[in-house]
């Protein structure tokens, strides 16, 4: 075999496994969107001034949209905060969507007032529609701030189970 006839062969085997290679990682990516399943959410970051935020205190964080892409039933099975300083889930509600989010409070509404805005455990969302995710929250022993990058939540459909987390990042802040 000539120089150039094992140069050419070899050039010819490095294209061939540089396009395995590619091929390979371009499945990879593909199936990972997928696994996310039919639930969208909300994406984006924000950082709030709370100038009373305290220790042991209770924080209504609203600022996620989830929307159920599908013809199915999403049934939510599990909320948790990712990556999460200073702060511990406590519960999780779903309200229906409006023309704003809940955002960030301190304290808690009562159960009365809850109801009262049509808000309830969250747990099932309809095919074709869409929720406003509030979770509960408490804060720890760090009196000046806390923060999250994202909530993951785990749900079904048609008896898969799926994951999604939210790309909004939160930061309070008690001295601005």
């Amino acid at each position: 075999m000539s120089r150039r006839a094992a140069l050419r062969s070899r050039d010819v085997a490095v294209g061939l496994v540089l396009t395995v290679l590619l091929a390979a990682c371009s499945t990879v990516g593909t199936l990972s969107d997928a696994d996310s399943g039919p639930l969208g959410v909300t994406q984006g970051s924000g950082e709030w001034c709370l100038p009373a935020f305290e220790t042991d205190s209770d924080v209504v964080h609203g600022s996620e949209v989830l929307y159920n892409e599908s013809d199915s039933v999403v049934q939510i099975k599990d909320v948790s905060l990712v990556d999460a300083r200073n702060l511990e889930i406590r519960d999780s509600y779903q309200g229906p969507p409006r023309n704003t989010l809940v955002g960030t409070l301190l304290g808690w509404p009562s159960a009365e007032r809850l109801q009262k805005q049509a808000f309830e455990p969250l747990g099932r969302i309809d095919p074709n529609s869409q929720a406003n995710l509030v979770i509960l929250l408490r804060s720890g022993d760090d009196p000046d701030s806390a923060d999250l990058s994202g909530v993951r939540i785990e749900y079904e459909v048609d008896g898969k189970t799926f994951s999604v987390t939210t790309g909004y990042s939160v930061t309070w802040r008690k001295r601005c």
